[in-house]
């Protein structure tokens, strides 16, 4: 998060900066909180206050008489804020590269797929993430086929995203089956509002053609409720997934989705053999806020990608692989 806004920082000047400065620095770099608090003032027609800024570098001094000057917040600098961060979002999550989601990737798909028979069973990924990372990575590999809710259906401007994928998948024989739900969208991801259908494109801003093309995203929010698709496809295959599963493998996710974390919940009370996995440096710390049965969750306190000795993460995700499946396997 902290690179990410030392980027954006780069990109805007003027009072844009100076109002994101000033909310920065009430919430820490939290972008979440962020872009929470700028929804809640552009929503406000009356928006129009002035904060006092002073200069750097300039002892305290009485308020009448210290050095600074007035910013004047307006429904429309809001705005402006607003779209930068959602501009830098796009470039931040635009560029892949391959080999480096070949050598992350690739070792945890090994240690799960050695695990759970193919013939019988495919992997469900649930990605709050904004990159095409898990498409590159199977882009080129016969090994593997990847089901990401596009129809295929003849060239780039006839192939969209049908929640009827899902519906309709099966296995591929001799394949390792992926099936991808991004949660909150793609940078890749556009609406066409005339035929409202969503195509890939480029990852490119919508803002300069808002009228015709929309990005299909769930901007950062503490509060994310979806409601419309492909947003309610995923979260919904999330939750009935969830309701039949016997791990589900968390990495790096900080669960303030609280759509997403509710729907867990009730899986959890659902479904007394799901036992969740939470592969993160700080995962005894979100065990203890997720107020989840302590019982059905356990750490897995490793950095995704980092493997250090013989106590790694991917040690510890095959310990947990074999102790919570019992699938057969072919000869």
């Amino acid at each position: 998060m902290a690179d990410f806004v030392s980027k954006l920082m780069k990109q805007v000047h003027g009072d844009n900066r100076q109002l994101l400065e000033i909310l920065l620095k009430a919430r820490k770099p939290d972008l979440e909180v962020v872009m929470e608090e700028l929804e809640t003032l552009s929503k406000l027609d009356y928006t129009r206050t002035s904060v006092f800024i002073p200069y750097p570098d300039q002892k305290p001094q009485p308020m009448s008489g210290q050095p600074g000057q007035l910013l004047e917040i307006t429904t429309g600098l809001v705005g402006e804020v607003q779209s930068n961060i959602k501009h830098q979002i796009i470039r931040e999550y635009r560029d892949i590269d391959e080999n480096s989601v070949t050598e992350c990737y690739g070792p945890i798909f090994d240690a799960i797929f050695e695990s759970v028979s193919r013939e019988k069973y495919c992997l469900p990924i649930f990605t709050t993430n904004y990159d095409s990372a898990i498409e590159v990575f199977c882009a080129d590999k016969e090994d593997y086929a990847l089901t990401d809710g596009f129809t295929g259906a003849g060239g780039f401007r006839r192939d969209h995203w049908s929640g009827n994928t899902f519906a309709s998948f099966a296995l591929k024989p001799k394949k390792r089956n992926i099936v991808l739900f991004k949660m909150h969208g793609s940078v890749d991801w556009m609406l066409e509002t005339q035929s409202d259908r969503i195509g890939r494109s480029f990852p490119m801003y919508d803002a300069l053609e808002e009228g015709r093309y929309k990005n299909v995203l769930i901007y950062p929010a503490m509060n994310k409720v979806a409601t419309n698709d492909p947003y309610f496809t995923a979260y919904n295959y999330y939750a009935r997934c969830a309701d039949q599963a016997k791990l589900c493998l968390t990495i790096g996710y900080s669960f303030r989705d609280y759509d997403a974390l509710s729907r867990l919940r009730g899986s959890m009370l659902l479904n007394n053999a799901l036992k969740l996995a939470l592969l993160s440096p700080d995962a005894n710390k979100l065990l203890e806020n997720l107020q989840l049965p302590q019982k059905q969750v356990e750490p897995l306190p490793f950095r995704f990608g980092e493997p250090k000795g013989s106590n790694d993460y991917l040690s510890a995700i095959r310990l947990t692989l074999s102790d919570q499946l019992s699938y057969d396997f072919p000869p």
